[in-house]
């Protein structure tokens, strides 16, 4: 037993169409004139048979069923018989019904049984689905009847096929006897299903096949005494495609899923899955979207994993959202794993096999057109790395239990003035069970004053945390009760200057916008104060125009700074942006003080050769990296971005991303991109790395895809992909290989790795068999599109800059 499932989006439902009752007539045109007791004659007009005439009638006649209001309307070179009981017609005969069309050599009508007989070159067109055969009868009234060696077309998935006979059940099923299904075109398709019964219901859209089977370039490949598959984009519960892949660390994996459409805002999947080196998987997966919620359970289990001593290893993912009242929301996010390395067994990509924090989280929230509270309960579990020493092992982060916000705010109040508060509780608890407590309060005021070509915002803020420290704390920072109360007072502005331009040929509005923004924060002793949440922010263009170098609420840094910025645009006629330059960088006027605790010094590391120079500081500095930023679409195919980061007091580039990417047509598209990262207390590792990656066209039907990811300091690829696809008219096959190596420390990676295998036949029309790889490669090349949707190329038309 054999279900061939499409699991389409959520709210993708099936929408049956609803035959409405036609009325009946019957029209005949012909050329030869009728005879007495052959017909009845009447004009175009009538509607009642009295009378029987000898006379010729010019070109129509009409008869009408008396106990019955629908009508049929017929067409022949010739008719005879009578209206109430039997007509004959001869040549060119086309009997027209509702949705039904008729075409024949030579038919019968009955009126009494209304029943139509045909013979010769029969057509019929049925709710837009086209028949031919030798023989024909149907009960007009039902739809149910039959047609000998037919030839079928069906509308809503081009499919089509032949059989010996085709029986009629009523207006949406029928039979197909000993038949062949397809969607490929011409007379010898690459794929066909033949089955000794095809039932096809074009009101569910649903076909099931007896003692089918699956034949590719005339090879069997999947066969099934009882199989059923959609006959269009609907969702259908049933078995879905087997899937088949192999990893390195599992081996080869094989699943069959079984589909259940719910409802039209519910399904679920179940996953048996053999994996060859752990054994048997059970997996399953359950979705519901409404009005007012939404959510994704997912989970699996493998009872005795082989390759680990036989013990029983499971995962759990849970994500709701819900609207409780009119503004009253929450929302649940819970993971959790067997063990440690459930992530790195059972993971098929990188980003799997790197994830370490599960988080566990509640929200629930209330809010209003100026102020809004909530409640966070937060907590994770650390996925520690086997075999790693302690000082490598991660520190799991303090659990918030609960914490509670609130903030209130409104703009262009009481006579322009921008105002807010924000309040927060947090209670933090230790690894250790040992609780303590920041409460945090933030109000801020500020005038916007605006023009059109310039703006003015001064604002002031201030910081005031109190701290209730558990015994652990309160000892190692020699204060049981701290408390944080800092001001802070800041003066945004800019200019807005513009130009017409004209640049290669091209009008366009060429901008330039200077900005200045100062900042001023008292220093305040916080080395009593622990750190529960807060870090040194990175240096980029969001961050460095904010009042606070830390992210978090331990830490206010003492500030006496200046962060100057210049921005220029090139913007097109239809408002565009066709290229961005800027350069930022923050100077202080007196050294910065505030450090972290994980950073107690700033230390500066220069790199000659293959030796380093590191020296100590006992300061921040008093100039922040200086930030270089562009991008740009120098054709209309061409993009490129760029992120240069010196640091002034290194003498050296602290980061440097540029790539570019290319994509002159839909299923072209190369991407490439360097990253360096110097070494730093934050990274003392470095980085040096270059990302290509691809999606071009081989030949006519075949296109490649791939993606390196190489560390040019380990001298290895970090996450590599590599595989082709082939697109004929009715059927599409994908592989594609991906090795990426698992991380075994938190500071490096060793030379694990694991490779995943995805092949992949999908069948348009019928289904796809084999591991989907489409995620994959979305993921690895940014721009890639699936070579079976429609070819739409995305940015500009093609006109070179």
């Amino acid at each position: 037993m054999l279900h061939l499932m499409r699991r389409n989006p959520l709210l993708s439902h099936l929408s049956p169409s609803m035959l409405s009752k036609m009325s009946l007539a019957v029209l005949a045109t012909f050329s030869t004139p009728l005879y007495a007791g052959d017909i009845a004659t009447a004009a175009a007009t009538s509607t009642d048979v009295t009378d029987v005439s000898s006379a010729p009638v010019d070109t129509e006649a009409v008869a009408q069923r008396p106990e019955d209001s629908n009508k049929i309307t017929a067409r022949a070179e010739q008719m005879t018989g009578r209206p109430d009981r039997i007509l004959n017609f001869d040549g060119q005969v086309e009997i027209v019904r509702g949705p039904s069309t008729l075409n024949a050599d030579t038919a019968e009508y009955h009126a009494i049984e209304d029943l139509v007989m045909a013979h010769g070159n029969v057509q019929m067109l049925r709710n837009k689905d086209c028949y031919s055969g030798d023989t024909f009868q149907m009960q007009m009234d039902t739809g149910s009847g039959y047609l000998t060696n037919p030839v079928y077309q069906l509308e809503k998935n081009n499919a089509r096929g032949f059989a010996t006979r085709m029986d009629f059940i009523d207006k949406d099923q029928s039979v197909v006897e000993q038949g062949v299904y397809t969607t490929c075109e011409g007379t010898k398709p690459d794929w066909y299903l033949r089955s000794s019964r095809l039932d096809l219901d074009t009101g569910r859209d649903e076909g099931v096949a007896t003692n089918g089977v699956v034949f590719f370039k005339d090879v069997p490949i999947l066969g099934s005494p009882w199989m059923s598959f959609p006959i269009s984009d609907a969702r259908r519960s049933g078995v879905l495609p087997p899937e088949f892949s192999s990893t390195t660390t599992g081996g080869a994996e094989l699943t069959v899923p079984y589909y259940f459409d719910i409802a039209p805002n519910r399904d679920a999947t179940i996953f048996p899955n053999y994996i060859s080196k752990r054994g048997e998987q059970l997996g399953g997966e359950f979705r519901y979207l409404d009005s007012t919620y939404s959510g994704l359970l997912h989970a699996e289990i493998t009872p005795q994993d082989a390759a680990d001593n036989n013990d029983t290893r499971y995962s759990i993912s849970y994500l709701h959202n819900q609207t409780l009242l009119p503004g009253l929301t929450m929302s649940l996010n819970y993971n959790r794993a067997s063990d440690d390395n459930y992530a790195i067994d059972y993971s098929h990509s990188i980003t799997q096999s790197s994830q370490h924090l599960l988080p566990q989280m509640f929200t629930l929230g209330y809010g209003q057109s100026f102020w809004n509270v909530g409640l966070t309960m937060l907590n994770y579990q650390v996925l520690q790395i086997a075999d790693v020493p302690l000082t490598d092992q991660i520190q799991k982060p303090y659990q918030i239990m609960p914490q509670l916000l609130a903030h209130a705010g409104k703009i262009n109040d009481f006579g322009g003035f921008d105002w807010s508060i924000d309040t927060q509780y947090t209670n933090f608890r230790s690894s250790t069970g040992e609780d303590s407590e920041r409460f945090v309060v933030q109000p801020q005021i500020s005038y916007p004053i605006t023009g059109t070509y310039y703006f003015i915002t001064p604002k002031f803020s201030y910081h005031l945390s109190e701290y209730r420290l558990g015994e652990t704390l309160a000892t190692s920072s020699n204060s049981s009760d701290p408390v944080l109360s800092v001001p802070t007072f800041s003066l945004d502005s800019g200019l807005y200057f513009e130009r017409e331009a004209n640049l290669f040929g091209r009008d366009l509005t060429q901008t330039l916008e200077p900005r200045l923004f100062y900042v001023n924060t008292p220093y305040r002793d916080q080395t009593n104060v622990p750190i529960f949440d807060t870090g040194i922010a990175d240096i980029n263009f969001a961050q460095i125009f904010t009042e606070n170098r830390f992210s978090g609420q331990d830490r206010v840094g003492d500030a006496n700074q200046l962060t100057a910025a210049l921005i220029t645009r090139a913007i097109e006629m239809d408002g565009q942006e066709r290229m961005r330059f800027a350069i930022a960088q923050r100077l202080s006027f007196s050294q910065p003080l505030v450090t972290d605790t994980i950073t107690p010094f700033y230390s500066t590391t220069i790199i000659e050769g293959n030796n380093s120079i590191t020296t100590t500081h006992s300061s921040l500095p008093s100039r922040s990296d200086l930030i270089f930023a562009a991008s740009g679409k120098l054709t209309n195919t061409l993009t490129t971005d760029a992120l240069w980061q010196y640091s002034q007091s290194q003498q050296s580039t602290a980061q440097l991303t540029y790539g570019f990417k290319w994509q002159p047509a839909p299923m072209q598209v190369i991407n490439a991109e360097y990253r360096f990262q110097n070494i730093s207390e934050v990274d003392p590792e470095g980085m040096k790395q270059i990302d290509v990656s691809a999606q071009w066209p081989l030949a006519p039907r075949w296109y490649g895809v791939a993606r390196a990811n190489y560390s040019i300091q380990d001298r290895r690829i970090l996450d590599g992909l590599i595989g082709f696809e082939y697109k004929q008219d009715c059927w599409i096959f994908r592989a594609v290989a991906q090795r990426y190596l698992v991380p075994s420390t938190v500071a490096e990676i060793t030379s694990s790795s694991t490779t995943s295998l995805f092949f992949q036949l999908e069948l348009n029309g019928l289904s796809k068999i084999g591991t989907n790889p489409l995620q994959a490669l979305k993921r690895s090349i940014p721009g890639y599109q699936p070579i079976n949707q429609p070819t739409t190329q995305p940015g500009y038309q093609q006109n070179n800059f």
